[in-house]
C-alpha cells in the first residue's frame, strides 16, 4: 500500500511538471509596430528586413518580415482642465492647439476620442 502511494504521488508530481513545462512560453516569434518617419514626419515605404537590425538581451535577432499595417488607428487625446492647466489662458490655449496640431497630421481613417477633465470627466 505504501509503494502504491509512493509511486502515485512520483506519477503526480511528473503529470504537474509536464503541464508547467507547456505553459512556459516557447513561441520565438514575435510581432513588434514601428513607424519609421523622415525629417518632415512622412512614413517612409518600401522597407526590407535588411532595413532593420535588431538585438535582445545583447544578442542579435533577426528580423523576417516588414509588412505595412493600413488599418485605422485608435487615439483618445485627454486635456487636463484642472485649475492649474487653464489658470493662465495662454498657456491652456497652446495645449489646445498642440492637440489640434496633432490632429491635423491623423489619416481621416483613424477613430478620434477626447476626454477633458477636471475633479471628473466634463466631456467626452
Amino acid at each position: 500500500m505504501w509503494a502504491c502511494r509512493v509511486l502515485l504521488a512520483c506519477v503526480a508530481a511528473l503529470l504537474l511538471c509536464g503541464k508547467l513545462l507547456a505553459q512556459s512560453d516557447t513561441c520565438l516569434l514575435r510581432t513588434v509596430p514601428v513607424n519609421v518617419l523622415t525629417e518632415h514626419d512622412q512614413i517612409v515605404t518600401g522597407l526590407s528586413p535588411q532595413n532593420f537590425k535588431a538585438s535582445f538581451h545583447h544578442k542579435p535577432v533577426k528580423i523576417l518580415s516588414v509588412t505595412p499595417d493600413q488599418s485605422p488607428r485608435h487615439i483618445v487625446i485627454v486635456i487636463d482642465a484642472s485649475g492649474s492647466m487653464t489658470s493662465e489662458r495662454r498657456q491652456w490655449r497652446y495645449y489646445v492647439d498642440v492637440a489640434r496640431d496633432f490632429l491635423a497630421g491623423v489619416p481621416a481613417s483613424s477613430l478620434v476620442g477626447l476626454v477633458v477633465f477636471s475633479t471628473h470627466i466634463k466631456k467626452r
